[in-house]
C-alpha cells in the first residue's frame, strides 16, 4: 500500500489519535502534510481542535467528579497534582489558557483545575481560547515548515553525495575515537590504584 493510500484511508483518524498521544508533533506533521497537499488544512485544524478540546474537557470533568478517588488510588498522580494546585489557585486564568504549551502538563492540568473547583463554563471558555491558540500556532508552524522543507530537500538533492560522504566520514571518525578510547582505557586500567 502506497503512502498516499495510507494517508487517504487512515490520515485523519491517525491525526486525531496523534493529537491525543503526542499533540505537538502531530499538529506540526499535519501542517506539513497539508502544505504538501495530502491533507486539507481546514480539516487538520478542525480535527485537532475538536480532539484536543474533548480530551481537555474529559480530564477536567474527571478531576471535578472523580478527582479525590483518583488521587487516593494513584499516589504519583497526587504528587503531580499537588505541584499544579498552587499554580491553579494563584493564576488559573493563565494556566487554563497556556498549560498545553508546557510539555508534561496536558492531561494533569485540566484534571487539577477540575479538582480545584473552577466552574465548568469558565474552564470551557478559557480552554476554547487555549486550544485555538495551540492548534493555530502549531499547525501554522508545520505549514510554514513545509515550505522550508521543500527548499531544504531541493538543496539537499544538489549536495546529497557530499552530505552522505561527510556523514559517513564523521561516523567512522567517531567510531574510531571510541574504539581507541576503549583500547587506551583497557591498556592503562591496571595503573589506577
Amino acid at each position: 500500500m502506497a503512502f498516499e493510500d495510507l494517508l487517504t484511508q487512515f490520515g485523519y483518524p491517525a491525526l486525531s489519535i496523534g493529537t491525543v498521544i503526542e499533540g505537538e508533533a502531530a499538529l506540526i506533521f499535519g501542517g506539513i502534510l497539508a502544505k504538501e497537499g495530502y491533507f486539507a488544512l481546514g480539516w487538520v485544524v478542525g480535527i485537532a481542535f475538536l480532539t484536543t478540546l474533548a480530551c481537555d474537557q474529559f480530564f477536567f470533568f474527571l478531576g471535578r467528579f472523580q478527582g479525590c478517588k483518583a488521587l487516593n488510588k494513584w499516589p504519583k498522580l497526587q504528587a503531580k497534582s499537588r505541584k499544579i494546585t498552587g499554580l491553579v489557585h494563584r493564576n488559573h486564568l493563565w494556566l487554563a489558557v497556556f498549560f498545553r504549551f508546557v510539555y508534561g502538563f496536558r492531561s494533569i492540568t485540566p484534571f487539577t483545575i477540575g479538582l480545584c473547583g473552577i466552574t465548568p463554563i469558565r474552564f470551557l471558555i478559557l480552554n476554547l481560547i487555549g486550544v485555538s491558540l495551540w492548534v493555530f500556532l502549531l499547525t501554522s508552524l508545520g505549514y510554514v515548515f513545509g515550505h522550508a522543507l521543500d527548499w531544504v530537500l531541493q538543496s539537499v538533492r544538489n549536495w546529497e553525495l557530499w552530505i552522505i560522504g561527510g556523514l559517513t566520514g564523521a561516523g567512522l571518525l567517531v567510531w574510531g575515537l571510541v574504539a581507541l578510547r576503549r583500547k587506551m582505557v583497557g591498556k592503562y586500567l591496571h595503573l589506577i590504584p
